[in-house]
């Protein structure tokens, strides 16, 4: 009997300042038995004709599964206004690879924040994934340019908790939908620069 094939995955992230944690990443997913593919530790399938960009997003074609390690450096390797990590992440939500993103919680900069939203919904399909209350909220933010969390309580009416607002805003930030301004009280809520791009 032969053994079924492992899952292809390919493991996508900045390498700079990161490489030791990068092999152990792909170690231990390696123990659970996939196929790892990264460019780092050198097993992305190669064909020496084509440039870095190609091979990369190839591979982000041929997985089975993605995961993108999204860390404060955007990547060395931009080409145009985009790095390679950027362009697999794209090509994984553009073939709708079953996939995930790590995010790094000390990140700070607007700028990447703002080049994070392509990861999400490079369609611009709003419906596909929101909720009724989320496009509610993304309507309300619209309209205002910005919202405070509580400021958006006060607007969705009684039924809707202060938890459930901070859930939902959560993950709009996380999909790509809102970007986040402030820390800690003074937290608000924009419309990501890229959300409903066509």
């Amino acid at each position: 009997m032969t053994a079924e094939p492992k899952l292809k995955l390919m493991v996508a992230s900045t390498v700079y300042y990161f490489q030791d944690q990068l092999k152990q990443i792909c170690g231990v997913l390696s123990g659970f038995d996939y196929e790892v593919w990264n460019s780092h530790i050198g097993t992305i399938p190669v064909d020496p004709g084509l440039s870095n960009l190609e091979n990369c997003v190839i591979a982000a074609r041929n997985c089975d599964v993605f995961l993108g390690i999204v860390r404060p450096f955007y990547g060395s390797g931009v080409v145009g206004d985009r790095s390679i990590m950027h362009e697999e992440c794209l090509e994984a939500v553009r073939l709708k690879k079953p996939n995930a993103r790590l995010r790094e919680p000390k990140w700070a900069s607007s700028a990447l924040e703002t080049r994070l939203t392509f990861f999400s919904h490079p369609s611009g399909s709003p419906a596909d994934d929101l909720t009724a209350r989320q496009q509610q909220i993304l309507e309300l933010i619209k309209q205002r340019k910005q919202l405070h969390a509580g400021e958006l309580l006060k607007l969705l009416g009684s039924e809707v908790t202060d938890r459930t607002v901070r859930n939902d805003l959560h993950a709009m930030v996380h999909r790509g939908w809102l970007v986040r301004r402030g820390r800690g009280r003074s937290t608000s809520y924009a419309e990501a620069a890229t959300a409903g791009r066509k």
